[in-house]
């Protein structure tokens, strides 16, 4: 430090060298004698400061967008996978457009778009399929259910039971055989935990039990692959984050230091987390446009840090 000091005071004129060079000096005298006299005063300060800046986390972590890919055991993926299976038209050969005749023996292009439409990732999916006639008189799980999803997100759901005034939409909502149906809630990209909980709590009833109940849609995707990212990422800590500490306890042979360490590592990782956050809202930039080429470039730094700091104490020591 002294060095690079002295190289900094040699670039500057002699007015500039002593301005600089005195405020240098007394702030850092100023510090010094604080931290000696008042150590619990700068510590206070410290913790006060990561305990303000810890709130930036999970506010960064909000703004990033996941990409929706699920896993091959997605729950969403099946229940989207199993009603377009079930319900979306088949497309015309060579782009033309022609009429098909529906499950309910309705034929007309409309209807056909409305479907691609309900089954839009973009809303929300409830799926219901079993082994009975849905829309026999002595079953009525599928209107337990319509009448649970509507209370549960009133003015939001389209289903088979909801449109008996129009007969050829309605028919849309049921297959063929009678034996599966869903109900669409539009505008659902923010209810992706709440459809998950409302599903889990339909399972739990003894009339959903001879029935397969599933939720899909974008919001419930991405909130699946959130969770599925976490637990990847806390599988990997798991075994990383032992050993790593144990050669890091190893290699330092001392229980403070390692203490140390740890408080550095949280320290750090608060801080990276405040300044990325501040930089995005200050600039008004979505986080995921500039989070992978930052982390990258941190990747590359740490890189050549840690050789440089190695290798030269392998020089040092062997010389």
């Amino acid at each position: 430090a002294q060095a690079s000091l002295s190289q900094v005071h040699s670039r500057l004129g002699p007015r500039q060298h002593s301005k600089m060079g005195t405020a240098w000096h007394r702030a850092a005298a100023g510090i010094a004698r604080l931290s000696s006299s008042r150590p619990w005063l700068l510590l206070c300060g410290w913790a006060g400061l990561m305990a303000y800046c810890v709130t930036f986390a999970p506010k960064l972590l909000g703004e990033l967008d996941v990409n929706i890919a699920g896993a091959d055991n997605s729950p969403a993926l099946k229940a989207h996978d199993l009603a377009d299976s079930y319900f979306r038209p088949p497309r015309p050969p060579n782009g033309t457009h022609g009429n098909r005749t529906h499950g309910n023996g309705t034929r007309g292009d409309s209807t056909h778009q409305k479907a691609d439409s309900v089954l839009d990732m973009s809303c929300g999916l409830v799926y219901v399929e079993g082994t009975d006639d849905l829309l026999s008189s002595s079953n009525r799980v599928l209107q337990d259910l319509t009448n649970r999803t509507v209370a549960r997100f009133p003015h939001r759901v389209s289903g088979y039971w909801l449109l008996q005034d129009k007969p050829a939409l309605a028919g849309l909502f049921v297959s063929a055989n009678r034996r599966a149906s869903f109900l669409c809630i539009f505008r659902a990209y923010d209810l992706g935990q709440d459809m998950i909980d409302f599903i889990a709590e339909l399972r739990q009833l003894p009339a959903f039990q001879k029935v397969w109940l599933g939720a899909a849609g974008a919001g419930v995707l991405s909130v699946e692959v959130q969770h599925t990212v976490s637990s990847d990422i806390g599988r990997c800590d798991f075994l990383v984050l032992p050993a790593a500490l144990l050669a890091l306890a190893w290699m330092l042979s001392s229980w403070r230091f390692l203490i140390i360490s740890l408080i550095n590592f949280g320290a750090s990782t608060v801080l990276a987390f405040t300044g990325v956050y501040l930089y995005a809202t200050s600039f008004a930039i979505k986080p995921a446009a500039f989070v992978v080429a930052l982390m990258s470039t941190m990747q590359v730094a740490l890189s050549v840090d840690y050789s440089l700091f190695l290798l030269t104490r392998f020089v040092d020591d062997a010389g």
